[in-house]
């Protein structure tokens, strides 16, 4: 687990700009956390900025579901239960985060192109 987590760590700090080290990570907080991901998500479009703060817990587990549906991911640790998953992201499950970030950066060009084919199509 710990060199999955160098590497979650090590692409977020590419893909946000940002300068955690595996303590200070592994340390966040559930609403800092959520946000990490968010953020993730915003920067390979399959989400557009969002505020976990300023938002109601229920919303930012709709819209972060949401976001997972339109890359395809496909939580493999909750043993087909789609309540529980729900209830351990809107927690901040260290161990069902992780793994999302990790698919997001191993599927990064997978991931983008889901996004992108996602949107919905403007008329003319």
């Amino acid at each position: 687990m710990t060199e999955d987590l160098k590497f979650i760590v090590a692409e977020i700090n590419n893909i946000l700009k940002t300068d955690y080290n595996l303590i200070s990570f592994d340390s966040l907080s559930i609403e800092n956390l959520l946000q990490v991901l968010l953020d993730v998500l915003e920067k390979f479009g399959a989400t557009a900025k969002f505020e976990v703060k300023d938002s109601d817990p229920a919303d930012t587990n709709k819209y972060i579901l949401d976001s997972l549906k339109k890359i395809q991911y496909r939580p493999s640790n909750t043993n087909d239960d789609p309540t529980a998953f729900r209830r351990l992201l809107l927690q901040g499950d260290k161990k069902t985060i992780y793994p999302i970030l990790q698919f997001l950066f191993k599927n990064a060009e997978k991931v983008k192109s889901l996004a992108y084919l996602a949107r919905p199509a403007l008329t003319i």
